[in-house]
């Protein structure tokens, strides 16, 4: 009977342990272009939605130039570094501390990358607001879920939307 009860003792309360991907993967977009743009596009509509029609096409400008679909993304976690690259651009690399970088278009951040379990929350902060980019990694490490929020005082609700990669 003790052995029973341990046995469903064991069976009900542990879970397995998942790992994150280890090395380098790659993942590439699982939508196609125009779908990923219209899950970020309904993002942004929600969140300018109560703006001004005199703010709202300026709000929308800035936000879908800064928030784009990639067609791949590159992780690579060594101890407590990591490593995000979208598609060909500079990776950000973090080793438990923020940094300072700078996206193509010469903006500055301070970004953050932490390792929770099966996810990595990377957090860019500037002064017009904040993106948190929160890479869920499927059981087995071949899907990637992204899901994005970006907040500012400057919008009047925050922009969310969901990307889907996979690895080939």
């Amino acid at each position: 009977m003790r052995f029973l009860l341990s046995a469903l003792f064991l069976i009900l309360f542990s879970s397995p342990a998942l790992a994150q991907p280890s090395g380098k993967v790659t993942y590439s977009a699982v939508d196609a272009k125009d779908k990923s743009m219209a899950a970020i596009k309904r993002g942004i509509e929600s969140a300018i939605d109560d703006m001004s029609f005199i703010t709202k096409p300026i709000a929308r400008g800035k936000l879908e130039k800064s928030n784009t679909p990639f067609e791949t993304i590159t992780l690579e976690i060594k101890g407590k570094s990591i490593s995000i690259q979208h598609d060909d651009r500079k990776p950000i690399t973090t080793n438990g501390k923020a940094v300072k970088w700078k996206r193509d278009d010469g903006e500055s951040f301070t970004v953050t990358q932490e390792l929770d379990g099966q996810k990595i929350v990377q957090t860019y902060t500037s002064d017009d607001g904040k993106k948190v980019m929160t890479y869920n990694f499927g059981g087995d490490n071949k899907k990637l879920i992204v899901q994005v929020v970006v907040t500012s005082s400057k919008i009047t609700g925050p922009v969310k939307y969901t990307l889907h990669y996979a690895t080939k």
